[in-house]
């Protein structure tokens, strides 16, 4: 077996591998080559800092990691884990964590988070030995909305986002799939939503449109119990068959009182991990 970065992979060779590590995974996470494409560059994946194992020339295991600045820190996202079904029960993930955890640490990286399947013990205990720490707990929701037309609300679909304003109307710390960075870096393919009160901006929605998972939204808060968030998810709801996200902290129990009356159901949830040296 040979643990080496990835930078001289295909794009080809990292989805079937991918796929096939994942195959059982509880969430789906099938890729086509062209959306793994897009998935390395919302999440700002460098091959150059992602490893892998590999064993006869075939690649059996990898952890893909991103890169962001956040709070003016170098900070990594890991942001994909797997292990080939047959090779599983080997400690590769360990063996790889081993590998490029100085390499990353002599780069400059300090700042290292991850999520987790909750429920999934053996991965949570991997990462614990690496130094891993619980963050905080983020849950999906699903359902379908029925779509309303309420009083002074009109629903625009937009090119465009005031990303400023967008973000001072949220409350929850997005995961690093759904931040405003990922998407901006990704934003042909995704779709903008907002919702005018009496025409001032009030809320907003953006869902991919490859799959339609909600990214991120947001409703200004002098603006809030007024339907604009019901009217955002019932459009969505209509227009792309149903309402999927998972970005909620667990802890905020008023944005899941708002889910709960429209009917939406937590789907699975995340740990986050973090490790911090």
């Amino acid at each position: 077996m040979e643990i080496i970065t990835l930078q001289a992979i295909s794009i080809s060779s990292f989805t079937v591998a991918f796929n096939k590590a994942f195959s059982d995974y509880e969430i789906n996470l099938s890729f086509s080559e062209e959306n793994f494409r897009k998935k390395i560059i919302s999440e700002n994946i460098i091959l150059e800092y992602s490893v892998g194992a590999f064993a006869d020339g075939e690649l059996i295991a990898f952890i893909l990691h991103g890169y962001d600045d956040i709070n003016g820190q170098k900070s990594i996202y890991n942001a994909g884990t797997g292990v080939l079904p047959k090779y599983r029960g080997l400690r590769i993930i360990e063996k790889l964590y081993n590998y490029i955890l100085p390499v990353l640490k002599d780069k400059g990286f300090r700042h290292h988070y991850l999520e987790v399947l909750s429920g999934n013990e053996k991965a949570e205990k991997i990462y614990a030995k690496m130094g891993f720490t619980h963050f905080r707990r983020v849950v999906g929701y699903s359902g379908n909305v029925p779509e309303k037309d309420i009083n002074n609300i009109e629903i625009r679909i937009q090119n465009f986002i005031d990303w400023n304003s967008a973000k001072s109307f949220c409350d929850t710390e997005p995961t690093w799939q759904n931040s405003f960075s990922a998407i901006q870096r990704t934003i042909d393919n995704h779709n903008i939503v907002t919702a005018y009160y009496n025409n001032e901006f009030a809320g907003f929605a953006i869902y991919d449109n490859t799959n339609g998972r909600i990214k991120q939204f947001g409703v200004k808060k002098e603006h809030r119990r007024k339907g604009i968030g019901t009217a955002l998810f019932g459009y969505i709801s209509k227009t792309v068959g149903q309402v999927a996200f998972t970005n909620y902290d667990s802890n905020d129990t008023s944005a899941a009182a708002f889910f709960n009356a429209l009917t939406l159901k937590p789907s699975f949830e995340l740990i986050e991990m973090k490790l911090f040296y």
